[in-house]
This record gives structure tokens, C-alpha cells and sequence, in this order.
């Protein structure tokens, strides 16, 4: 890969987080990363009994202070319930609320099968690669942040 195709990608990428704002708005006073976090609640609570604040953390690849804060709101909002579990007290389960069910329904699976229904004609095949590439870059950028070269007078002038 050379320099042209990485500044390309990074534009694409860029194309990616503006597309958000052209989705159907969410309710008020909710942020796009919370809705994240009600899609990932839904999808953890399909594969294991309890789902807690650090499953939903991992599963983000968010650190448990910022997804706590979120979830917080959330709660506040009444999309998400909390629940000390009882046989150990520093575990907090998290589940969706008949709201939260509802808002996963219309911003997470319509909105989803919708999208999928435009883009029929893009393969899974081409949509794995791009996520692939996507991590992997993502990766690459949180280990390596810190070893850019500042050139000499470069990073002055900015």
C-alpha cells in the first residue's frame, strides 16, 4: 500500500462517520454510541444469560468509565436497566427496557434490514474485507500513535 491509497482510505473513513449523520435522527438527548450500546446489549442477551457493563465494554473495544457513563444516561433515559447481581456484588447486569426493545427495533433491525434490502448487490465477501481492513488500521494507528515521526519544524507550525 502506498501513501495515496492510505490518505484515500482515510477520507472513506471519514465518508463512514458523516454517513451517520444522514441516518433517521434519534431521540433526543441520545448519542450515536448509545444506540451502539443498545444494539450491543441486544446481541449480547441473544447469546448469554446476563450481560454486564464490561461485556458491553469489550464487545465496543470502549473502556468501562466511558461506556458506563453512556449506559448511565441510558438508564436515566429509560432505555437500559441496571442490576447488582446478588451472588457478587461488583457485577452489574444491564438489559434493555421495553423502550430500549423498541428503539434496538426501528434504529438497529429495520434500519439494518432496510439498509442490507439497497445494498443487495454488495457481497459479504467485499463487506468482511473492509471491516478486516478497517480494524486493522484501527489497530495500527492506537499501537504505533506515539512512534510518528515529528520531523523537524513540522509539528511547530501546525
Amino acid at each position: 500500500m502506498n501513501a495515496a491509497m492510505v490518505s484515500r482510505f482515510l477520507l472513506a473513513c471519514n465518508e463512514a462517520r458523516q454517513m451517520r449523520a444522514a441516518l433517521p435522527p434519534l431521540p433526543e438527548g441520545m448519542q450515536p454510541r448509545q444506540i451502539l450500546i443498545i444494539e450491543v446489549i441486544h446481541g449480547l442477551a441473544q447469546e448469554q444469560e446476563l450481560v454486564t457493563v464490561g461485556d458491553v465494554a469489550r464487545r465496543m473495544g470502549g473502556t468501562g468509565p466511558s461506556i458506563t457513563k453512556l449506559m448511565n444516561d441510558l438508564v436515566a433515559q429509560g432505555y437500559v436497566e441496571k442490576q447488582q447481581q446478588a451472588e457478587d456484588r461488583r457485577y452489574v447486569s444491564v438489559r434493555l427496557t421495553e423502550r430500549g426493545s423498541q428503539a434496538y427495533a426501528y434504529y438497529g433491525d429495520a434500519l439494518h434490514r432496510w439498509l442490507a434490502g439497497r445494498l443487495a448487490d454488495v457481497h459479504d465477501d467485499d463487506v468482511e474485507t473492509a471491516i478486516r481492513v478497517l480494524h486493522r488500521f484501527a489497530e495500527e494507528v492506537r499501537h504505533a500513535q506515539h512512534e510518528f515521526p515529528k520531523e523537524a519544524g513540522c509539528h511547530a507550525t501546525i
